[in-house]
């Protein structure tokens, strides 16, 4: 698995557009899926993102998991809530508008994110893209 280093802090445009860092999408060349999967974090007022490679860990993990269990029902929702978002010719991706205004949405300065191609998207500074310890 390809590893994610640094922090970016980019804007999202009036079309709800925002530009991936080219070391996280070079991170993620040769996945299943052109883009990256997103869902609300459960910790943190941010949106998590991932490679698809993640999410599929996350989904054969959830079947070794008891029905119930709070592990288990964390990665159901998150699976639940996951949106893929393809790369545009520019590496790009579009934030759809309910995640970006989602009442878990942040108020205040970005928060970190996950390392080894995951990244968070902090909706209230518009977007942002880093490493969690």
């Amino acid at each position: 698995m390809a590893l994610f280093l640094s922090t970016h802090v980019n804007k999202v445009d009036k079309k709800g557009r925002v530009s991936v860092p080219a070391q996280f999408r070079t991170a993620v060349v040769g996945q299943s899926f052109p883009g990256i999967v997103a869902f609300r974090s459960f910790s943190l007022r941010v949106i998590d993102a991932a490679g698809i490679d993640r999410m599929e860990k996350y989904s054969a993990e959830i079947d070794t998991l008891e029905e119930g269990a709070a592990r288990y029902e964390e990665v159901r929702a998150m699976l639940a809530d996951a949106r893929q978002l393809a790369f545009d010719g520019e590496g790009r991706i579009v934030l759809p508008a309910d995640l970006a205004s989602s009442p878990t949405s942040p108020t205040s300065a970005p928060s970190s994110a996950r390392a080894d191609t995951s990244i968070s998207v902090s909706p209230a500074s518009r977007a942002a893209w880093s490493r969690r310890p």
